[in-house]
């Protein structure tokens, strides 16, 4: 018997006793059946959302071990983040093709989640939970600062709240600090022009 698990008792159907066969007997029954059901049920139950959390939690983590960026190494926009963070003396440098890769998946402009992430957090100097995009007022945890940049970029591009909504509006709902649209308006300019896609707008 495996320790821990009490064992399971072994119903047996025994004859009733003569004169109980009635409706008192019967509904006791019926309820004492129901009652076991309704038990395992629970059982069952907590034991799948345990599971579904475990997968989900897995997901998440494998997702930021996946999100290997293709090679950059030809684009010129490569360059010009790795010094626009250089200049800033800022440790993002080192993830500029993270950057770019999520921009290119979800239809940003590559000069948006860098800009962000400079006023949020320095471009990665002061953070917490993997956050340097400040993302829900830095409440939210993620498994690398990678997966980070990726939810961070799907929502903006991709979530009903954002998806909408012009550059000002984006950044107006991303943080509704009066200043906080113009401050990466500038830093993106900075950056040079934007690449069009069809899912942003400059």
């Amino acid at each position: 018997m495996s320790a821990g698990f009490a064992p399971v008792p072994i119903l047996r159907e025994a004859p009733l006793p003569q004169g109980l066969m009635n409706t008192t007997c019967l509904r006791w029954l019926d309820e004492f059946l129901n009652r076991a059901v309704y038990k395992a049920m629970r059982v069952v139950s907590k034991s799948a959302v345990v599971l579904v959390g475990l997968l989900a939690v897995h997901s998440a983590t494998s997702t930021g071990q996946q999100l290997s960026p293709p090679n950059y190494d030809t684009d010129p926009r490569l360059q010009k983040l790795k010094s626009f963070f250089q200049e800033l003396d800022s440790p993002a440098m080192w993830r500029a093709e993270v950057f770019l890769a999520a921009a290119d998946r979800h239809g940003l402009d590559w000069r948006l989640l860098p800009s962000i992430s400079i006023v949020e957090s320095g471009g990665g100097k002061t953070y917490m939970n993997n956050n340097i995009l400040g993302w829900d007022s830095c409440r939210t945890s993620f498994p690398s600062i990678e997966a980070g940049i990726d939810l961070v970029a799907a929502r903006l591009a991709e979530s009903t709240f954002y998806r909408d909504k012009d550059l000002d509006e984006k950044l107006a709902a991303y943080n509704p600090n009066a200043y906080y649209p113009s401050r990466v308006k500038s830093l993106m300019e900075r950056l040079g022009p934007g690449r069009s896609t069809p899912s942003s707008r400059n």
